[in-house]
Formats: structure tokens, sequence, C-alpha cells
């Protein structure tokens, strides 16, 4: 062998000298850290399993040959273009990631042997090092702009290929996460050694690949003029089967780029010519013959005439026979033709579920006319707005409901009936009129109007046809009898009322009615089943959790099951399953768009990951495409559209609307296809998986917002021209960003902008922070850019009139809240609010417990109600401590105030979503209980809190009317205040008692110090709005010194004297419940009890007691949330919008 002119170790020393003292390692930093800067994290690639959380290493792999004349074609495109053939082979890879998952930033990483100089070819040692080879692609764009791309990456890479790996990720410093490889997942090799001659008798043995570096591993080898290759893949993400599919994507990718190397990649057919008639037709060979002309009320008349004497409807009012039905809504029909209704006429129906709310939709079909619920809960101004819009020219109620629905027909030519007091106009209205039949099978039949990101409601108007194939489907499918009953619960207002309406009514079943609000209460749903003797229902998937979890009933006559509205999870397929061993489950997914479901799913097994929505029922067909409306592949992720029979005719007065989400089909000449804006995928079999939404929703802090609403609102102001919310921030610190481009030479205030939105959003929705952009980012389409905006910076420059902070405690107190808070120090001013920066319960503990270390100070959280910026909070730290239990929670003038009272925690800063749901005009104090300053004592009875308490509200508004609400125990301190300012002469004008009960629940008390502690801390955890059960044996098995370590394993930080202030209110407060004796209230006053439906106990009134102590009027308004969760959103705004509506208008706009 000839001499080595260096060795290995000469090379690493002139490598080191080159990169560390010549520059070269800073030159090629600064170009990598270029590069990859604002790079995606992670590439969303199709996967069969949910990603660990942390990265496995098990590995599989296909061995496959691509095509010889498919690897000629790429070589001779490489050539024309002057690369090589390993770009052309990345460029294809990259092609098919960019379709599988719409993402056009994708890094891939690849190996290089790095023996850049002469003296290295011969020389023994590790050279090789990995890029990041970071390409953006453009959909409209062809395979050969790709592979220039591509080439100029690659090339670009190359010459900075000096700087090993590590030192890259080192410099990038992408966000780590055990879950997936750092800067890419999948990683592309082309070997182009010459293949070594074996001597005579040696066999090459086939290394297997056992062991994932990567998500993804693609090797391609060079063997002559083809090319063999290996997909090594992991198998804690992937299936076989899915590899597999991979590889035939290539090859026909590759094909067809290089058939048409200018036509856009995105348009580019990739599809397998089986695979493609399988997603677009045996997935969707739903054609089954059904009466296409028949109106859904020709199947309930017949139903009529076949069993005039059987039950048709069944409540606890009473009953109707077929043959009544028949009789009453005949007379009702009669009577609004009488007034001119017929086919395609809207006749509106504000009622509560009741025989005269069936009578009603039964008689409006069959007059010709489409039903519109008007729910006598949603909001008047919403009711209106649908009374406008819907132009109906007749409105049907109940006696109870008239003054609700008739100021908001002032000014109309709407005839206005009740279903009952005025059943005998009705029937002279009917007199003498003969029953016309006029609507068709395309008529409308029902009109539901649904929320928009707008914020403005659309009626969706639905048609006999598609009703009538949903249905004859359904009794296919489910096969109803005459000894079936059927549980009517869900609002009139959603379209799942539609089948349980109607199906029963066509096959001689019973509807069973169940009571206004009953559909939110578990335990007299099960009274109810059991009651009727109910054998079908539905329930959305978390109102059946809530079911299963609530008691272990069997209800022995349940048969089915049907779940739709919301993902069915697996646990919940599992527990049912086990709970009504007897009884079938189904899932079903639709929109109101499309005849109320359009698939379906027997879970008549437990789904090892995802529970299917099913397949396409009769006559409907679904397509799931990419954003260019080409069909994905079996596995892969696209938006999921709709076709066929059970489409609705558009949305009422909106053409535009309409247009835009009922689009042609590109498959079916001559027919339309709904878009639904849900992200969703096949499965071998023909099932499909629902994975989400693909626009702007997003979920914070439990709560679903729809981004588009509050950019609404944001343009809607004057001057601002543009506008887009970002969500910033990891965990309990994410918060909504507001950036906003104002007009040409316009001038945005931003506190006057930040009050507009506040005054029309509810608290949950309202941005952390606005930021004001001059150059508005768009992509080359136009549209925003919202990936630049992601980052945006917060800081004071981006705003106006902003003091930064002006002494050490003020810089050292900004540097905590940008701790907290998640942002940069520099973006903290003076005059910053701490909850209008993005703070909330959670965030307002943790700053309270890093002040404590701090300044060796605990300050009671509800400061930051008394001192929200960052100056008056400093100011708080250093004055004298405030003793008293008045805390202002929002000032305001112009109405009564309200004065609430929080639970045994005594904090009231859990208000503070309730506080913001009301109106800008609505003062709101907290009564936080004595102690918790850290002075006074705490009180030692609920009658001292309740004199405390007087005397505070005394203090702020002398003279009543007065109004209290209190929450829990503050409920019962609510109340034995308002008895003390009674028995001092005073009015008290309202008391709202949120899920209170007027003696201790012995089976809620603590029993014995661990009990307690262990309740104090699930007191803290409502408080950030987190879930905190700590097991008592955990307790138990340590020292009382060590229990609060317990928060802080569960992330929960909270000071020690802190701790020790609420321990002492929380123990006292709860002793004061135990030994409590309530008496009477000295007057009648208006009570009303808001009871959470969440965590109702079946031997529970639903006065919660209450009526024992009250000589007026109690009413009780259902929540749909827990105990704890009723403070939060969006429980919160419906309570306050309650609380609102039903307060003494008289007492508004006080002098």
């Amino acid at each position: 062998l000839p001499a080595l002119p260096i060795q290995y170790a000469d090379y690493a020393i002139w490598q080191r000298r080159w990169l560390e003292e010549g520059g070269g390692l800073s030159r090629q930093l600064d170009y990598w850290t270029r590069q990859l800067a604002g790079m995606p994290e992670s590439l969303a690639l199709p996967t069969d399993y949910p990603r660990p959380a942390e990265r496995g290493s098990d590995a599989a792999s296909v061995a496959f040959t691509l095509d010889a004349a498919l690897v000629r074609g790429l070589r001779t495109q490489a050539d024309v273009q002057g690369a090589t053939l390993y770009m052309a082979l990345l460029a294809l890879v990259q092609a098919l990631l960019y379709r599988y998952t719409g993402q056009d930033d994708i890094c891939i990483g690849t190996p290089i042997a790095n023996r850049r100089h002469a003296e290295t070819e011969g020389l023994i040692g590790m050279f090789v090092n990995t890029l990041p080879l970071r390409t953006r692609i453009d959909g409209a764009a062809g395979f050969e702009a790709l592979l220039t791309e591509t080439m100029r990456t690659c090339l670009d890479a190359y010459e900075h290929q000096d700087t090993p790996f590590e030192r890259i990720v080192e410099a990038v410093s992408p966000q780590r996460n055990r879950a997936i490889s750092p800067l890419f997942q999948v990683m592309v090799i082309l070997q182009n050694t010459a293949a070594v001659a074996m001597p005579e008798g040696v066999t090459p043995f086939e290394l297997e690949h056992d062991v994932a570096k990567f998500d993804l591993s693609v090797e391609f080898v060079e063997e002559g003029d083809g090319i063999s290759a290996t997909i090594t893949y992991a198998t804690d993400l992937f299936q076989r089967a899915r590899i597999e599919r991979m590889v035939g994507h290539l090859s026909c990718l590759g094909e067809a780029a290089l058939a048409a190397p200018t036509q856009a990649i995105g348009t580019l057919d990739y599809l397998p010519a089986v695979e493609r008639a399988q997603v677009l037709g045996v997935f969707n060979a739903t054609q089954r013959a059904y009466p296409r002309e028949a109106r859904i009320h020709d199947f309930v008349v017949a139903q009529m005439a076949r069993t005039p004497e059987r039950i048709a409807v069944v409540a606890e009012e009473g009953s109707l026979t077929y043959a009544e039905l028949d009789v009453r809504s005949q007379v009702l029909a009669r009577s609004l033709q009488a007034r001119g209704v017929g086919p395609d006429r809207i006749v509106g129906l504000c009622a509560e579920r009741s025989l005269a709310m069936v009578v009603a939709i039964v008689g409006i079909v069959r007059a010709g006319a489409a039903y519109l619920p008007l729910d006598p809960d949603y909001p008047s101004d919403r009711l209106a707005y649908m009374l406008a819009d819907s132009e109906a020219p007749v409105v049907l109620t109940q006696a109870h409901l008239r003054e609700r629905i008739a100021p908001l027909l002032e000014g109309r030519d709407v005839h206005l009936r009740c279903l009952d007091s005025e059943w005998s106009a009705i029937e002279a209205d009917a007199k003498d009129v003969p029953l016309a039949d006029p609507a068709a099978a395309t008529d409308l039949c029902y009109v539901l109007y649904t929320s928009g990101s707008t914020g403005r409601p659309k009626g969706v108007l639905n048609e006999h046809r598609g009703l009538v194939n949903r249905l004859v489907w359904m009794q296919r499918a489910y096969a109803l009898t005459d000894a079936d009953v059927v549980l009517q619960k869900t609002p009139y207002s959603f379209d799942v009322s539609v089948w349980e309406f109607f199906w029963p009514l066509m096959t001689g079943a019973s509807i069973a009615v169940a009571e206004p609000g009953g559909h939110r209460d578990v335990a007299y749903l099960r009274r109810a089943i059991d009651h009727f003797g109910v054998t079908t229902l539905h329930f959305v998937p978390s109102m059946l959790t809530v079911f299963l979890e609530n008691g272990h009933s069997v209800h022995d006559r349940v048969t089915r099951l049907v779940c739709s509205g919301e993902a069915l999870g697996r646990r919940a397929v599992m527990t049912y399953r086990e709970r009504f061993p007897q009884a079938d489950l189904y899932n079903l997914y639709g929109p109101t768009e499309a005849a109320i479901d359009v698939t379906a799913h027997d879970c008549a097994t437990v789904p090892t990951t995802h529970v299917p929505i099913g397949a396409p029922i009769d006559n409907l067909r679904i397509y799931i495409l990419d954003a260019l409306n080409q069909p994905q592949p079996v596995g892969v992720a696209g938006e999921l559209y709709i076709a066929g029979d059970g489409l609705a005719r558009g949305y009422l007065k909106r053409p535009e609307l309409t247009a835009e989400r009922f689009v042609a089909d590109p498959f079916v000449s001559g027919e339309r296809m709904y878009r639904s804006g849900d992200l969703a995928r096949w499965n071998d079999d023909g099932t499909i998986d629902y994975l989400g939404r693909i626009d702007t929703q997003v979920k914070l802090r439990g709560q679903r917002i729809e981004l588009g609403e509050i950019e609404a609102c944001l343009e809607a102001y004057e001057g601002v021209e543009n506008a887009a919310v970002v969500v910033q921030g990891e965990g309990g610190a994410q918060r909504l960003i507001a950036a906003y481009h104002p007009a040409t030479d316009a001038v945005v205030d931003e506190d006057a902008l930040r009050a507009h939105v506040a005054g029309m959003l509810p608290a949950y929705m309202l941005p952390a922070a606005f930021v004001s952009v001059a150059d508005w980012p768009t992509t080359t389409s136009g549209k925003t850019d919202r990936r630049a905006l992601a980052d945006i910076d917060v800081t004071i420059a981006a705003r106006t009139n902003r003091m930064p902070p002006a002494t050490d405690d003020e810089r050292h107190m900004a540097a905590l809240w940008a701790e907290v808070l998640d942002l940069p120090v520099d973006a903290i001013a003076r005059d910053d609010d701490f909850f209008e920066l993005g703070g909330h319960s959670l965030l307002a503990v943790r700053l309270m417990a890093r002040i404590e270390q701090s300044w060796a100070r605990a300050l009671p959280i509800a400061t930051l109600f008394h001192a929200p910026t960052l100056a008056e909070l400093v100011q708080r730290l250093h004055a004298a401590p405030a003793q008293g239990v008045l805390v202002p929670i929002k000032l305001a003038s112009g109405r009564l105030p309200l004065f609430v009272m929080p639970g045994v925690g005594g904090n009231v800063l859990s208000f503070r979503a309730l506080a913001q749901s009301l109106d800008k005009e609505q003062a709101v104090f907290g009564l936080q209980a004595a102690g918790l300053d850290a002075i006074s004592s705490p009180a030692t009875t609920v009658q001292q809190a309740a004199a405390i308490n007087a005397e505070a509200i005394r203090s702020v508004q002398p003279h009543g009317p007065y109004r209290l609400l209190g929450h829990s125990f503050g409920g019962v301190v609510a109340f034995e205040t308002a008895r003390v300012l009674l028995a001092q002469g005073e009015q008290v004008e309202s008391l709202a008692l949120m899920d209170a009960f007027p003696t201790v629940q012995t089976a809620d008390m603590p029993r014995g110090e661990a009990e307690a502690f262990r309740a104090l801390c699930q007191q803290i955890g409502s408080l950030m709005g987190r879930d905190v059960d700590v097991p008592v044996d955990e307790l138990a098995a340590m020292p009382t010194s060590e229990w609060p370590s317990v928060l802080r394993a569960r992330g929960i930080e909270v000071g020690s004297q802190q701790l020790d202030t609420l321990r002492a209110v929380h123990d006292a407060n709860r002793q004061a419940y135990e030994r409590y004796v309530p008496s009477p209230m000295g007057a009648a006053i208006p009570v009303t009890l808001y009871r959470a439906t969440n965590e109702v106990r079946p031997d529970m009134p639903a006065d919660h007691g209450w009526k024992t102590w009250l000589p007026g009027p109690l009413r009780i308004v259902e929540v749909a949330a827990g105990h704890f969760s009723m403070l939060d959103e969006p429980a919160a705004t419906a309570i306050a919008m309650d609380w609102r509506q039903t307060t003494n208008p008289s007492s508004y706009d006080q002098d």
C-alpha cells in the first residue's frame, strides 16, 4: 500500500484549528442558524399509532426496487438541470412528504462523507457528518422547480459541511422533545459505492434494520442502471402496510412528475389506480333505492293510519295516541295554511319540550312549511336576529313564553299563536279549511341556525329528500319496532333532535319526551329511562361519559344507544360495553349541513386506538381531499367532503357562504359536495377516523375558541385593516396575541381597541396583548402569513404610551412577571395589567409564590384585583398591610353592584370570569374570607362571617336594594348575609346561589387532618383551573411537614406563608359550615339556585334543600358544568347572561 500523506490525528488537529481558530466554525454556524431559523418543530407524518412521549428504537424495514424506466427518467431530468441523481431522489421524497403532510417547509437529514480533501481519500477514520437539508416547497410549482430548489439547498449545505451536526443542533437550539429527533425526522441516503465481487463460495448476509434512529430512513442503492431501496421505519409509529403503500406512492409520484415536470406538484396523481378506485369508488359504493320523491310526513301519516291507537308521544304531562296526534297536527296544519303558510315558508317555534312541541313540529311539516326552532334559552338578541333573518310569518309558542317572544316581534307583521292557551283560536282558524298537501321532496323541512366564525349565526336550509334518505337508512340499519321507546332529550335547535322526533313516528314506536332541562340532569335521565321504558336514546360523548361515571344502573330495556356531536373516546366505549352488554352502541358523524349524519360505525368491539366515525351511509359519498382537492390515500389526513342526497340546500340569504362551502363535485359531474372543515383519514377497511378541525379553532385552558370570531371583532373596529390572532406560550402560560394592521393614515388607540373587543367577547376570548404591525406579512397567494406572526415580539416598542419600570423593585417585579407570563422582560411596562398580559388564576398563585421568595412577604392573591398593574403591585408590597374583606373585582358605575362570596377556600379570584362576562356597567365586589389578609382572624361561625360581610357591603353601598351571590359555602354565607341585611331594615333585591347547600353534605366533608388537607389541595387546584386530587394514602405515608410538597410535585407553586394562611381559613370555614344550622329567611326575596348538573347525586333533591328556609319563590337553573368548573368558561358566561336577564331592570341606570 502507498504511504499516506497524513494520519487521522493530523486531520483532526487541522479541522479543530480551521473551525475554531480560523473562524471557519463561526462562519458556518452563521449559515446554519440563518438557514434553519423559524423551522417547524417536526414533520406531521401520517402515523398508525399515537406518537409516544419518548421516542422508541424498535424498527422494521421494507425493501423494494425502483422501476428502471423511472430511474432513467430521474437521471435524465437531473442531467438536464445540472443536478445529481441523489438530488433528484431527494426532491422526489420531499414531494411525497409534502403531499402527505401539506407542509411546505420540510427538513430532511442526509449523511455526507466529508472527504473534501484529496489527502483524506485513502485515510481510515470517522469523517462522516450529518446535514439537515431544509427546502421550502411551492405546491403550485412543478417537479422541475423543486429539483432546482433542492439542488441549491444541497450545494449550499455542501459548502458548510464541516460543522459537526451536534454543533448545528446546539446553535439552532430547537425546542427539545423526547418524542422526536431534533431538526429532522426523515433521513435520505444514496449508496453509490461499487459492489464488491464476492469470492467463490461466499454469500452476502443481509443485516436486519432493527434500530430506528429516525421516524423514517429511506436508503437508495445504485446497482448498475437500477436502484434498490429500503425504508426503515419506527414500529411504534407505523404499520408495515402503510410503508408498503408509501413505496407505491413514491413510484407513482415519480412517474407523474417526470411525465409532466412543470405541472404543479400539488396536482400530480400519486395514487396507484387500484387505490384511487378504492377511496373514490369502493368505499363510496352506497347506492341504494329509496322513495326519493317522498316527504317525511308521508311516512308519519301512513303510520297514523296503521296504528291509530298506539301511543305516539308520552311525557310527564300525559300522552297522545297516533290518532290524537293526527287530529291535532292536522288542525294546526290547516290553521297555518289559512294564514298563507306553504312550501318553503318558515314557521318559528318557541317552546319547551312537551307534547305541544311534537304536535307543532308535525303540524308545521304537514302544512308544507319548514320549522325553525327558537330556543327560549337563547339570548334575546340572537332570537331577534333569527326572526328577522328568517322572515317567519308565523311564530308558535306557549303561554308562559309569550312575553319572552312577543317583544321581539314588535313592528313586524308576524302572527303569534300560543299552542296551549290559544288552541281554540287555532281550531277556529282551521275551520272549513281543507288540508292541502303541496310540498315536494325538494322543499324545505327544517331550518337550524348554527354559529359561524363571523359571529353571526347562519340558517341551514334542509330539505325533505335528505332527511327521508337519512331516516330510511337508519331504519334499515337499526330496525326500530312498535315496541321501542325513543327518548327525546336533545334540544330541538340541534339536528339530532330531528331523528328523535321523526324516526319513531314513521315506524310505530313511541317518543318519550324528557322534561325541560332534563337533558342536562343525569339523575333525572336515569329515572326517565326507567319510568318510560326507554329502549333507544342519544348522547353526545361527553354526556355519555358523565352518565357512565355516575351510578351503575343497568337499564335493562335499553337496546341501542347512538353517539354523535363530538369525538367518541375508546374508554367510553369500553365502559359502555361493560355496563350495557345487552345494548348496541353506534358512533355517528355529520354536520347540520348534511341531514344530521353521514357516516356510522357499530362499536361492537373496543378499538385499539381511535373510535372510527364509520363508513358512509346510503346514498352519501365521502371524499378525503388535500388542499388542492386531490384524493388522499388510505391513512393520510385530509379535509372531509360530503356529497350525495343528504346535502342541505345551503345557507339562508348567504349566497357567498353557500358557494364557498357547497362546491362542485370534481368526481361526479353536475353534483355538489360540502366542505366540512374537519380533518379525517381513511382506514384500510373503509371506515374513517375523525382527527379534529383544520380551521382556526383552538383550545385554551379548556375553552374552545374560534380565532376568526376574535379577528372579525378586531376588523370591525374603525381604522383596523387586517387582524390575526395567534397563540403564544406553552402550557399554563399560553395566551392570545392580537396583531392588527392599521389602515392608511389611521391611528388606532390600543386602549380603545381593547375596550371595543372586551365589550363584544366573553372574558376567556380576550387577547392578552394587542400589537400593531406596520408591514403586514402575506403569503405568495396574498393571504395573511400566520406563521410569520406566530412569534411576533410583544414589546413596549410595539405599543404606545408605556413607561418602563422605574425602580430596582419594579425591575425585579418585571423580571418575575416575565418569568411567570413567559414574556420578554422588556415587554412589561409600569402600567401593564397582569390579567391583560395573559395572567390567570394559576399564574397569579405562581407569581405570589415568587414574590414571597424574593421579598419574604406574603401577599393575598386578591391583591392583584386591588393592584393589577406592576407599579401598583410594587407599591402594595411596601405599603402597610391592608385589612378587610372587600375586594373590588370590577369597578363600574350605572348599575347596583353585585357582591359575590366564595367557597370554603375564601378566595374571590375565581369570580373573575363571571365578572368579566357581565355588562361593562356592572360593578362586582368580592367578599373574601376574613383571615386571608394574614392580619385578621378567620370567622369561626357562618353568622360571624355574614356580619363582617354586611358591614363591608354597607361601607360602599349604605342602603339597599342589594344584590348578592355566593358559590358553594359562599352561598350559605350569602344567604345568612341577606338575613342580616333584612334584619337591619334593608331590601335585598336578589340572591343567587351557585351549587350551594344550606347544610353540610356529610359525604363530602373530610374526616381527619389528611382528608382536610386533601380538600384544601382540591380548592387550590380549582382556583387555578386544575384538577388536583391527592390520595389520602399518599399523605398518610409522609410527615405533615412534607405535605406541601405534594402541591409542588403537581406543578403548583404556593409560598409557605401563603399556604399557612389558606389552610387556616379553609379549616375555619369548614368547621363553621359543619356547625351551621340555618334559620328561615326573614322575608320573601327572589332567589335563584344555579345547579351544577355534571356531578349530581341521585339522592339529591333538585332544590338542594333550600325551599325549607325560603318563604319566597326559588328559581332553579341547571348549568352543564361541575361544582368548580361552573366558575369557568363557558358556564360563567351562561350564568352571567341568565343573571343579567332576570335581575330587576328597574334597578338599572341608578343616579
